[in-house]
């Protein structure tokens, strides 16, 4: 799921579009979970036997959805790989689905802190993240399947150490690919998607899921109610964790883009005249030495031309230095729409 302070649309043809991208990927993944319902061969838990799994997983999915950080660049991380892996393995792909499909589906629409209550943003967020979910856990859940996962789970050995493997990393794979398309309808550059905190949060969250399904399906009632317990704790800790992490990495940035603004501030200030904003005497001498060590430039390409105001000195006298100031800037500013990009004027 993504949550983001910036602001997500710079119009309403970039929301059109990735309105449309989000309803179409949610009607195709329901369209395939339909499709996937009616095939046999998929384990499906009898919802009137184990229909109180059902009601957990989906209350835990709507809470680890809400037990989310901010994500340092691209908005918002939660714990929701547990209950996604963990009713996988407990009730079977489709329903695992279908629960988390609805979870995150609901999960925008119900908090009113996510993506500031931006309405348009959280039209597009319900279905995307909901239609993502969906496909996401079809398509691993499918894949881990036909290579001989255990559905439910009861034990690992080494082979089935592996199957698991490759579903945790399926799954972060499309996460991955989706959350990059749709980024990059909105026109926002991903060269800052990436993030090994978050990622290590995922993957975690992930492992404790399949402890979690082999707990329910193997374990008894007072072992399920401590692991339940212990997993409350360890979720609202990282939580908290994550959340010091990610203000942290936000002061960082923010003092490093601070830094960034004020070394580009003093560059300019030492290379430019603060009254008329030409280059000053410091930046031209340094340019005209690179170009005659530059190969591009023999000296018949180069010239100099220097220039003098007439009778300044009696505008200073007459009108004050005040209006000599507002001379030499509309000189400086008549110079410039009068060069080309090749001619540099200095003070």
């Amino acid at each position: 799921m993504t949550q983001s302070k910036q602001q997500l649309y710079v119009n309403d043809i970039v929301w059109k579009r990735c309105l449309f991208y989000a309803t179409v990927l949610f009607s195709v993944a329901c369209l395939c979970l339909f499709f996937m319902q009616r095939q046999a061969g998929f384990y499906i838990a009898d919802f009137s036997q184990y229909w109180l799994y059902y009601v957990f997983f989906l209350i835990s999915a709507i809470f680890t959805d809400f037990k989310g950080f901010p994500h340092p660049n691209f908005g918002y991380v939660s714990f929701d790989r547990i209950s996604q892996i963990a009713s996988i393995l407990v009730l079977g792909i489709v329903p695992a689905a279908i629960i988390n499909g609805f979870a995150s589906f609901i999960f925008p629409l119900v908090n009113k802190d996510y993506l500031d209550n931006d309405k348009k943003a959280i039209a597009v967020a319900t279905f995307h993240n909901s239609g993502m979910m969906i496909f996401m856990i079809l398509l691993a859940g499918f894949l881990y399947q036909q290579l001989g996962g255990q559905i439910p789970l009861l034990d690992i050995p080494w082979e089935q150490a592996l199957w698991l493997t490759i579903l945790l990393i399926t799954m972060q794979i499309i996460n991955s690919i989706m959350m990059r398309f749709l980024i990059k309808l909105r026109q926002q550059k991903l060269n800052k998607y990436f993030n090994w905190f978050t990622t290590l949060v995922e993957f975690s969250s992930g492992f404790a899921g399949i402890f979690f399904a082999i707990v329910l399906n193997a374990m008894s009632i007072n072992v399920i109610i401590l692991f339940i317990l212990l997993l409350f704790i360890a979720i609202v800790s990282l939580n908290n964790f994550a959340h010091l992490q990610s203000n942290l990495e936000k002061i960082v940035l923010q003092r490093t883009h601070e830094l960034h603004e004020k070394t580009k501030l003093l560059a300019h200030q030492a290379s430019h005249d603060a009254m008329t904003g030409l280059v000053n005497r410091a930046y031209i001498n340094k340019h005209i030495k690179q170009l005659l060590k530059s190969k591009n430039y023999d000296n018949a390409s180069i010239f100099i031309a220097f220039a003098d105001i007439d009778n300044f000195k009696s505008i200073n006298d007459t009108y004050s230095h005040d209006a000599g100031d507002v001379v030499l800037k509309k000189i400086s500013n008549i110079l410039q729409q009068f060069c080309n990009d090749s001619l540099i004027i200095a003070r």
